[in-house]
């Protein structure tokens, strides 16, 4: 969100020849864009001896719209840990409009695919992480209800903190107040967000916001007031340069 997406770059089989000459690696991380989706992802677990795998630690980040294939899901029985932290920003519709174009029920079959893959593989272990900010910060208590019908008792929470208009915190004064107060009324988890929130400093809040969302609302063919509903000064900007969003 926010950012000019970076220009393609193609996987480099010169990074094989360096991973096959390693007699030691504790732990391996594949992060974003999705990893899952990498040709050459495959190639690197192949790499590493059978007894170096053995005591590898696998971490990835995945957005939980792509379930991996048997020879994935068979390359990693063979390593001593599978961390898979499922990145998930939102319940249904704020998700999607957050990970356009993501749709929310293919965010559930693969959660609900990954839990049954743990659940028969010993050495996976699923956590949950979600990146909060100004979009889905109102919609934390329902993310958490969501995961916790899941299964998954806490989340790891990272904030956004560039491009600064999309922070948690860069909300109109009463519904960033508002939003504390129902987070500190909830569990410990929501405490933890509202804590955060509070000991940011106090900055004007930045309408920048209201011409991002507007364009994201036009390219995407959205309706702001269907995918935020608790941000409605998403939906009818109150500035006289800023018309209502359409």
């Amino acid at each position: 969100l926010g950012w000019d997406l970076p220009k393609r770059s193609d996987y480099d089989p010169k990074i094989e020849e360096s991973l096959k000459e390693l007699t030691c690696l504790k732990e391996l991380k594949f992060v974003g864009g999705e990893p899952l989706m990498s040709k050459g992802h495959k190639s690197i677990l192949q790499c590493f001896s059978s007894e170096l795998r053995q005591s590898m630690t696998l971490d990835y980040n995945t957005n939980t719209t792509i379930y991996p294939d048997q020879e994935t899901i068979d390359l990693w029985a063979d390593f001593g840990k599978v961390n898979l932290w499922l990145s998930v920003d939102g319940y249904g519709f704020v998700n999607e409009f957050v990970r356009f174009p993501t749709l929310w029920s293919q965010v559930e079959e693969t959660t609900d695919s990954f839990i049954e893959l743990a659940k028969e593989k010993s050495n996976i272990c699923l956590k949950m992480i979600v990146t909060v900010n100004a979009y889905n910060v109102t919609n934390i208590p329902k993310l958490t209800t969501w995961m916790q019908q899941k299964g998954f008792e806490r989340f790891v929470f990272n904030p956004v903190v560039e491009p600064s208009y999309l922070r948690p915190t860069n909300l109109p004064q009463p519904i960033l107040d508002q939003t504390i107060a129902e987070l500190e009324q909830g569990e410990d988890q929501h405490k933890t967000v509202a804590k955060y929130l509070r000991n940011q400093p106090s900055l004007p809040f930045d309408n920048k916001i209201i011409d991002y969302t507007r364009s994201l609302a036009l390219v995407r063919s959205l309706d702001i007031a269907r995918y935020l509903p608790d941000l409605e000064f998403l939906h009818h900007p109150f500035a006289e340069n800023h018309p209502p969003i359409s």
